[in-house]
C-alpha cells in the first residue's frame, strides 16, 4: 500500500527548469576567480584558447598527482617533463588523441592508462562528440610545473 502512495506522489511531480538567481551566478564567477589564484590549482591555455584546469590532488617531493581537464575539441600543448620525470595519465570522461613526438598517435577513453618516458614531447587532445576530457596525472617524481609543489 506504501509503495502505491510513493508511485502516485511521484508522478504528480512536474519537471521545471531551474533559473539561476543573478546573485548565484555571480557568485560562481567569483568562486571561478578564486580557483584560479588557488595553489593548489592551475589554469593553463589549450590551443583553442580554453581553460586547462589543473588541481593538485597530491604533491610529495617523489610522487605529484593531479586532476585535469581539457575542454572538448582543444588541446594541451605539445610538451615534456624534465628527464628524470615520468607521466601516466588515466582518462576517466571523455576520449582523447594522445600524440607521441615522431608520429605515434593513439586514441584513449575512460579506464586508459597513457604514459610518457623521461623527456618525451606529447600533446593531448580532447576529441569531438564525447564531451570534456577528464583524467588523473601521476608524475615521479613531482613535476615541478604541476600545482601545490609544496614540499612534505
Amino acid at each position: 500500500m506504501k509503495e502505491r502512495e510513493d508511485k502516485k506522489m511521484f508522478a504528480k511531480r512536474e519537471t521545471v527548469e531551474p533559473k539561476l538567481n543573478p546573485s548565484v551566478v555571480l557568485r560562481l564567477r567569483e568562486v571561478t576567480g578564486e580557483l584560479a589564484r588557488d595553489p593548489m590549482t592551475k589554469v593553463f591555455k589549450t590551443e583553442g584558447g580554453g581553460d586547462c584546469v589543473v588541481r593538485s590532488l597530491l604533491s610529495r617531493k617523489n610522487v605529484g598527482v593531479v586532476d585535469s581537464g581539457i575542454p572538448e575539441g582543444h588541446a594541451f600543448p605539445e610538451h615534456a617533463h624534465a628527464d628524470h620525470i615520468v607521466e601516466c595519465l588515466m582518462i576517466y570522461q571523455g576520449r582523447a588523441k594522445v600524440e607521441y613526438k615522431g608520429g605515434k598517435v593513439i586514441e584513449a577513453g575512460p579506464q586508459d592508462v597513457v604514459c610518457f618516458s623521461q623527456g618525451q614531447l606529447h600533446r593531448i587532445v580532447a576529441l569531438v562528440g564525447y564531451g570534456d576530457v577528464r583524467l588523473i596525472g601521476i608524475t615521479v617524481p613531482r613535476d615541478e610545473g604541476y600545482p601545490g609543489n609544496a614540499d612534505e
